[in-house]
């Protein structure tokens, strides 16, 4: 029998992990190099190198791979969700510069379930839109749900972020630095969970870059 409680080892007291790994935390990575930190992943195995480390930033290249279950690896770098109730939150320089080009931060349980927070090209204008993906019925496109003009002469970068309520998810953009606005608020996520979703692994916060033709 396994009792609920049990006396702890005499183990000698470890420092704090840099990167907490439990409780409330909050992590900013700034991706100085020359590899990435442990706690981010890749999907499938990488047979090419699609990214790299610059001047304090991380360059992702974009390919023509979707994040279908049947593509090659994707441009895509995901880090766990560790909390009911947490953020995710990046700051980023991108102009599509043809229609279908998108990039930014996804909210993903699996191949067939995830929303991404994206700046694309639609009909020649740069947007930002949020996109659902919900399994066979949303298709390899999925859904955009919320989609909002971005101004035509900006420069600078763009902030995307995600929130997770436990159930909940928010989104929002600023074009300006901690001048947010919301796209999206109040929309369901229990298509991230292995109860709708399928699997055993939970969700996961990423950066993403798709590209509409080959490099």
């Amino acid at each position: 029998t396994i009792p609920y409680v049990h006396r702890r080892p005499t183990l000698p007291l470890q420092p704090a992990p840099a990167v907490p790994t439990s409780g409330n935390f909050t992590v900013r990575d700034d991706f100085h190099g020359p590899a990435l930190a442990p706690h981010w992943q890749l999907m499938r195995t990488p047979h090419d190198s699609w990214y790299d480390f610059r001047g304090g930033a991380l360059t992702i290249h974009a390919r023509p791979y979707g994040l279908g279950p049947d593509n090659p690896q994707p441009s895509i770098i995901l880090r766990r969700q560790q909390h009911m109730v947490g953020s995710a939150t990046t700051s980023m320089r991108y102009a599509p510069s043809r229609d279908g080009d998108k990039a930014g931060l996804v909210a993903f349980q699996n191949e067939d379930y995830y929303y991404f927070l994206a700046v694309a090209r639609v009909n020649g204008t740069d947007v930002v839109q949020l996109e659902k993906h919900a399994g066979a019925p949303t298709g390899p496109a999925g859904i955009v749900i919320a989609s909002a003009p971005l101004a035509a002469s900006r420069t600078g970068a763009v902030e995307l972020r995600i929130q997770a309520r436990g159930p909940r998810y928010d989104f929002a953009y600023a074009e300006r630095p901690g001048v947010w606005t919301t796209l999206a608020a109040d929309v369901d996520g229990r298509i991230l969970s292995t109860r709708f979703a399928g699997g055993f692994v939970g969700a996961m916060f990423g950066l993403y870059a798709v590209s509409a033709a080959a490099p």
